[in-house]
Parts: C-alpha cells; structure tokens; sequence
C-alpha cells in the first residue's frame, strides 16, 4: 500500500512540475522489445464471441426444458442464472483483468516489436504476455536514456533489471524463450534510472 500511494504520489507530483515547467527529476529508458516464435505455430480451434452467446443461448434453453417440471420460481430463475455464469464468462475470457501498475505489451503474433519507455518514478516498465500459441525469444534494443541525475545512458552503461508489478515472478529476459502461458513477464529497464537512495 506505501509503495502505491508513494507511486501515486510521485505520478502527482510529476504532473504538477510539468505544468509549471520544472523539469521533473528522475531516470528514464527506451527499449524496443522484439520478439519471434521459436516454431511454427499450430492453429488452436477456439470460440469467438458470438459462438459463446449462440452456446449460452443453447444451454439456457437445455436448463428451462429440463426445470419445466419444477416450481416457477426455479423456472424463472435457473436459466437466468445460467446466462449470467456464461456472460461472466465471456466477459472474462474477452477482457482479462490488467495490472494495476504496470502497462502491457500483449504478444498476440508470434513475430513482432514495441517500442516503451520507463520513466522513474512515473512510468514502470510493461509487462510482456504471450498470446500467440506458440513460445517466443525476445530480444531488446536500446534506443536511448538517462541516469536519475540526468546523464546520458548508452547500451553499455545500462545495467539491466526486468520487473513487472503484475504477480510475476520472473523477467522476459534478452534471449530467453517464453511459453504461450499468458503469463505477465517483467520487460527491461536500467537500474541506473532509480535513486540509489531509494534502493
């Protein structure tokens, strides 16, 4: 809970120095984060929204035929309550619920690349999701950056570290194979960008 209300905060604050044109201290870094599948992906039969509608309708009906026999009141009220587990369902499964933090970078082809950057304490760096079916390497290029006091940074003066807020434990790391797991991983940034004090 600190640690949101200090990012909140600093997000604030940022804010406010930009409008008074105070430039805002901190470290910041562009990456462009690329990534291809490992192999050819096979197709993985799936059901679009209509068909989940078209199903939900099916087993509405399936539900009211077989309590037709029974009270009113379950009459009335089981295939209400059906359409709404499969509503929800759909829901879910069309929209699945994002950090909180951190912004994503959804991998829904297997081959492609998004630039971001990280600005301390502002902007975290995004989290990387495979969606596409099949596993894929990143790699990251770095395009630019400055240290918290405002010196330049290059690739080589980049110390990299790989966070993402969004319960993950591990990092995209350059070169590293990701499965199709739909699990967040943590996308580069430079350990130089943050306050030392804060460390």
């Amino acid at each position: 809970m600190k640690k949101l209300a200090g990012l909140l905060l600093g997000v604030m604050g940022s804010a406010t120095n930009a409008f008074a044109g105070v430039p805002v201290p901190g470290g910041s870094a562009t990456f462009r984060l690329n990534w291809s599948g490992v192999e050819a992906p096979t197709a993985v039969p799936t059901m679009g929204t209509y068909g989940i509608l078209l199903l939900a309708v099916l087993v509405v009906i399936v539900v009211f035929r077989i309590s037709r026999d029974k009270g009113l009141l379950v009459r009335t009220l089981a295939p209400l309550v059906t359409f709404g587990l499969a509503a929800s369902f759909l829901i879910m499964t069309e929209h699945p619920v994002a950090g909180l933090l951190n912004p994503r970078i959804d991998a829904n082809s297997c081959n492609g690349s998004e630039t971001y950057t990280t600005i301390y304490p502002t902007t975290p760096p995004p989290c990387f999701v495979n969606n596409c079916g099949s596993a894929v390497t990143v790699a990251y290029t770095f395009i630019s950056g400055q240290t918290f006091d405002q010196q330049p940074l290059t690739d080589g003066t980049c110390t990299r570290e790989y966070f993402c807020e969004e319960l993950s434990l591990a990092g995209a790391i350059d070169g590293m194979q990701i499965p199709s797991d739909r699990a967040p991983y943590g996308a580069a940034f430079c350990l130089e960008m943050i306050d030392e004090g804060d460390g």
